[in-house]
């Protein structure tokens, strides 16, 4: 028999994330991108650019300037009704930024015997987290995820009357 081996402590921090609280967060992420190609697909259809080839641009886009944009070139380019439901679109993005930031940046952690419930922990300016914690649910991620997919559907009526699906049949 070899030298005892001593155990280690489990923190909470080694234990991984359910599945429900993983796919939550995978869902959230990915219609956030989504969102924010269908955005850039949109902006390049206003100002005649390849869409394809714009996404260089679009992609270093940080946080809101994305959606800055689009309320900027929709007004310079569309009539006033147009530009109006993209702004909305645009307005709404914005207000669910936040959220978005603490869903993708947060620091999550499991809770034990709770796998539709976790803890996260948001990060401070200067890189440390925050002392308190929040109990966020799979269902309210779910939920969030939601409704970024209902922007992502009117972004997508908004590429159809911009002729841009009938383009792509071309």
């Amino acid at each position: 028999m070899g030298p005892p081996v001593a155990k280690r402590v489990i923190y909470s921090e080694d234990r991984p994330l359910t599945s429900e609280i993983t796919a939550a967060i995978g869902t959230v992420t990915t219609q956030w991108g989504h969102l924010e190609d269908n955005v850039g697909i949109i902006i390049a259809v206003l100002i005649g650019a390849d869409p394809y080839d714009f996404r260089a641009v679009t992609a270093n886009m940080i946080g809101r300037s994305k959606f800055e944009a689009l309320k900027a070139v929709a007004d310079i380019k569309l009539p006033p009704r147009k530009a109006r439901t993209l702004a909305d679109i645009a307005d709404r993005a914005i207000s669910l930024s936040r959220e978005r930031n603490r869903v993708i940046h947060g620091s999550w952690y499991p809770i034990k015997n709770r796998p539709t419930v976790a803890e996260r922990y948001n990060y401070r300016a200067k890189g440390s987290l925050e002392r308190r914690f929040e109990e966020v649910s799979a269902a309210r991620l779910l939920g969030f995820s939601r409704e970024v997919a209902k922007l992502v559907r009117r972004c997508n009526r908004a590429l159809s009357r911009l002729g841009y699906f009938k383009s792509l049949r071309a």
